[in-house]
């Protein structure tokens, strides 16, 4: 293999080296960037999810109520609120395909809701199976993350959720209590239980989200909502005894006040997460530009190196091989070297030029 081959094989290979690692470290930041990118994408989901199980929430208690008081309470809120739930289903409904015969579902028992021929269990089922699959699709998304506080938030979201959802039930359950005038035994074991499952949830969330939801937080919220005074006396009560003093709209606005509480509580922990996702995406598509660029400036400049080596290579080898010839041809006034060299080549010239100068001496004498 001649020289000048093995000089442009040396420059090749780091040539290829910082392609194959630039190729490499570029492939894997636009990954890091497209799962920036889809955590964003997941969270905006979840986050419509929730808001859809957050007002369908409101709708199932509001048809409780009214069935459970024969028409009596909410018979002017309910349309209101139903309007609510179909103006955030059509925000994304080609998103909701694979929920549309649970949707069609909820607008069935809305009829019966309206001709009073319909159960509170049995509506309150239907709510809460779209509910309950709202909600799946929305942990779905929330757990499918990669960092870790993107995951411990995650986590402390899926527990507020399910503690909102469990306040929903019971809220339900509560409006047909309070509609009805007394607790029948079902009733009262529902409400008992989803408040047992609501604190259970509540108490996880706190864990999960110590730096953004705490005790006193809850204990706040609920002296705001006044639910706890209307909760103690259903439990004194008991089942089958009238309740004096609380009409089904006062619990239902109560408990309202208490599942916006939560609400907001779930909102916040949104909002973090939104921040930490954009950060990430920011941080990842800085990331993978920095390595673009550093692939690509490392290429430039060994191609230009490794060029000018080649030229230089060339240039000065033709030199000296006519230099040579010329000398060998007894031409004696060829280049003569005048100042200190500093490459290898420099020097064969210069020793050329002291041979030279011999010889022409040598042949004048």
């Amino acid at each position: 293999m001649k020289l000048r081959h093995q000089i442009i094989l040396l420059a090749a290979l780091p040539l290829v080296a910082l392609l194959i690692i630039g190729a490499y470290l570029s492939v894997v930041k636009l990954q890091e960037m497209r799962s920036a990118s889809a955590t964003q994408d997941r969270l905006r989901d979840a986050l419509f999810l929730t808001e859809l199980v957050h007002v369908l929430q409101v709708e199932r208690g509001q048809s409780a109520g009214f069935v459970a008081s024969q028409g009596a309470n909410f018979q002017n809120t309910l349309p209101q609120v139903r309007d609510t739930s179909d103006a955030v289903i059509a925000r994304k409904a080609p998103h909701l395909a694979d929920l549309r015969p649970q949707l069609e579902k909820i607008e069935q028992v809305r009829g019966q809701i309206d001709r009073l021929v319909v159960s509170v269990p049995e509506l309150a089922g239907v709510y809460t199976g779209v509910i309950n699959e709202l909600m799946a699709l929305s942990k779905e998304n929330l757990n499918d993350q990669r960092q870790a506080n993107m995951m411990r938030l995650g986590g402390g979201v899926i527990a507020l959720g399910d503690a909102k959802e469990a306040a929903g039930l019971q809220r339900a359950a509560g409006a047909a209590g309070f509609g009805a005038g007394q607790f029948s035994p079902a009733v009262f074991q529902s409400f008992l239980e989803k408040g047992a499952v609501e604190t259970a949830h509540l108490g996880f969330a706190t864990v999960e989200l110590a730096e953004l939801l705490t005790e006193a937080d809850i204990e706040r919220a609920l002296s705001v909502s006044g639910i706890d005074e209307m909760r103690q006396a259903v439990e004194a009560a008991g089942p089958g005894t009238e309740i004096t003093g609380y009409s089904a709209p006062e619990w239902l606005a109560r408990a309202t006040d208490w599942i916006d509480e939560l609400r907001a509580a779930e909102l916040s922990v949104f909002s973090e997460m939104s921040i930490m996702a954009r950060s990430n995406l920011n941080w990842a598509t800085a990331l993978f530009a920095g390595a673009c660029f550093l692939t690509l400036a490392s290429l430039v400049a060994t191609a230009w190196v490794a060029m000018r080596l080649i030229k230089s290579f060339d240039a000065g080898f033709a030199a000296l091989d006519r230099s040579l010839l010329r000398l060998g041809n007894g031409e004696y006034d060829g280049r003569t070297y005048e100042k200190e060299g500093k490459t290898e080549i420099d020097k064969l010239f210069a020793a050329i030029d002291q041979t030279r100068a011999k010889l022409f001496k040598a042949d004048q004498e």
